[in-house]
């Protein structure tokens, strides 16, 4: 993917128009013919499926696209590898549901292989990853106590351990998450679904209009349809919609929505920003207000914004030489949907101060605030270099 960032990259644009003609055969459109993609270069194209992360997607297609073999092999053997990564993880999810009951912590498990259950009907099709877990914000350390009695450990780097330091009560206010891992195994502990508008869904919420998905005979409490995309489209704002898998489960989830799409176009922005990236982008058809053609001022800035990320390098933002203007788009693209001064603060407060500062990620020893303004003040300066 080293195309200039001024212009899309051949295989960029035939994955959208691949992924919209598959998408409307899943609706069941088989007028249009298969794209042809036999003149594209087996190497750029095969980075180009894992930086969006669509082995499992299209592996099952790679065939009709015209393909050359080599690259149908090698997505058949990468997407075997992501299916069984998916199924790991529902196995995880199956193992961890008693603990929690157990120890009367209330859980709820998303994205991963439940979102992949609701949107496809099959838990390992969305591949390998992390098992996203959601908790309410007072049952952390009870969360963290049945994780790390299941052999779970928090990884160094990302929060202080110590939960009566007030650093942690500034992490927890600041981050929504904190990864645990047992071997290969990742699990992402969350007390927040996203950072900004955290009220939307808030856990009660979230938990009262649950659903439960049987894997292996054991239900296992996810989120309803409608809380599902809202998060799953705040969670591609919040990645600029750099992703095209992203978009992939955002409209099989607005289509599951059937007629209460309309409402949450209405009441839901974020939803409405991905559904104006999805038919532009993906050229795909859902129902929604009126012309797709004729998107509003935010809608068009969502286009702008996921053209440019879905060409550049992940983790840009993160990893880069550090910008002014990439740094401002950074924070506004975060609390663009809100309204609550405490959102723009704990954007901006991440950002400057992460909780990560707090604990040295190769000791995994927690860090005191001299020590952690050091850290920060010294990565700072490492970004600042050309």
């Amino acid at each position: 993917m080293g195309t200039p960032y001024g212009r899309d990259p051949a295989e960029l644009v035939a994955l959208r128009r691949v992924l919209g003609w598959m998408l409307a055969a899943e609706q069941g459109d088989a007028a249009a013919a298969a794209p042809d993609c036999s003149a594209l270069e087996p190497g750029p194209l095969l980075a180009a499926v894992a930086r969006h992360r669509l082995e499992p997607c299209l592996s099952p297609h790679a065939a009709a696209l015209g393909f050359p073999a080599a690259v149908v092999e090698e997505l058949r053997r990468r997407a075997g590898l992501q299916r069984l990564g998916g199924l790991a993880l529902a196995g995880l999810a199956r193992e961890l549901i008693p603990r929690f009951e157990a120890a009367g912590v209330r859980v709820l498990v998303f994205k991963g292989p439940l979102l992949a259950a609701q949107t496809c009907g099959d838990l390992g099709a969305r591949g390998s990853g992390d098992l996203d877990l959601l908790v309410d914000p007072e049952a952390v350390a009870g969360a963290l106590a049945v994780l790390e009695g299941a052999g779970f450990r928090r990884l160094p780097g990302y929060a202080p351990r110590q939960l009566q330091r007030r650093a942690w009560r500034y992490a927890r206010w600041a981050m929504k998450e904190l990864p645990l891992a047992r071997g290969p195994l990742v699990v992402d502990l969350h007390w927040a679904l996203t950072n900004v508008r955290r009220d939307r869904p808030g856990f009660e919420a979230a938990w009262r209009d649950r659903l439960a998905i049987p894997i292996q005979g054991r239900p296992v409490p996810t989120l309803s349809l409608a809380h599902a995309l809202e998060h799953l489209a705040a969670h591609a704002l919040d990645d600029r919609w750099g992703e095209l898998r992203a978009l992939v489960d955002l409209v099989r989830l607005m289509r599951l929505r059937g007629e209460a799409l309309q409402q949450d176009l209405c009441k839901r922005p974020a939803v409405a920003l991905a559904w104006a990236v999805a038919v532009t982008l993906l050229e795909v058809r859902l129902p929604g207000p009126g012309d797709p053609t004729r998107l509003s001022r935010r809608q068009r800035w969502a286009v702008d914004v996921a053209r440019k990320a879905q060409r550049e390098p992940l983790f840009l933002h993160q990893r880069g030489p550090w910008r002014l203007n990439r740094a401002w788009d950074l924070w506004y693209q975060r609390v663009a949907l809100s309204r609550s001064p405490q959102d723009w603060l704990r954007s901006a407060a991440a950002y400057a101060l992460p909780p990560a500062a707090f604990n040295d990620p190769c000791s995994g020893e927690d860090r005191s605030l001299a020590a952690a303004l050091a850290s920060r003040l010294g990565r700072v300066q490492e970004r600042l270099r050309p």
